[in-house]
């Protein structure tokens, strides 16, 4: 998509496929792929937090990468979904612990610029809206976002362009906000 806020441009719109990256209109994302037995070995660990800590409440949040929400239909066979990997540590999980849905606040939110370009990480707007659905799960009333100082750090390059150098990703700079 090429969605108002993100940055994406309409250069780079063929895709390629770079190592353990996936190119598409000069943004970089991880490709991911799910393994069943990492899956259910992440929720027996947290499972386990949630047994040990007596009293305390465990949550457990998995934040969705840019590729679930940015992959082109054409290309959908190059992951695998993260919705469904999600889900699915969510059913491994002890009841001891919450399972926090960051998920459909960041695909209802998609449009907005909620992952770098450059970077693995997503911007301090995608980690708001998971910090939204914390907040609900835990009983509690999140701050709302006009209540935080905003302030605009332009020409971040992060990691995919730091260790890849692809000149894509350096000719389109992400800002940090």
């Amino acid at each position: 998509p090429n969605a108002p806020g993100n940055g994406l441009s309409e250069q780079g719109t063929a895709g390629e496929q770079v190592g353990s990256l996936f190119l598409y209109r000069n943004m970089g994302m991880q490709i991911f792929g799910s393994s069943q037995t990492l899956s259910e070995e992440y929720a027996r660990v947290i499972s386990s937090y949630a047994q040990q800590l007596d009293g305390v409440q465990v949550y457990n949040l998995i934040a969705p990468t840019s590729i679930e929400f940015y992959l082109p239909e054409k290309y959908q066979g190059i992951a695998s979904s993260e919705r469904e990997n999600i889900d699915f540590v969510a059913q491994q999980m002890s009841d001891k612990v919450i399972s926090v849905d960051a998920y459909n606040q960041i695909e209802k939110n998609r449009e907005d610029y909620l992952y770098f370009r450059t970077d693995h990480h997503w911007t301090a707007l995608g980690a708001y809206y998971a910090y939204t659905q914390y907040a609900k799960a835990a009983g509690l009333t999140p701050h709302m976002l006009d209540q935080f100082e905003q302030v605009e750090f332009p020409n971040f390059l992060g990691t995919y362009y730091s260790v890849s150098g692809i000149t894509s990703l350096g000719a389109n700079p992400d800002t940090v906000i």
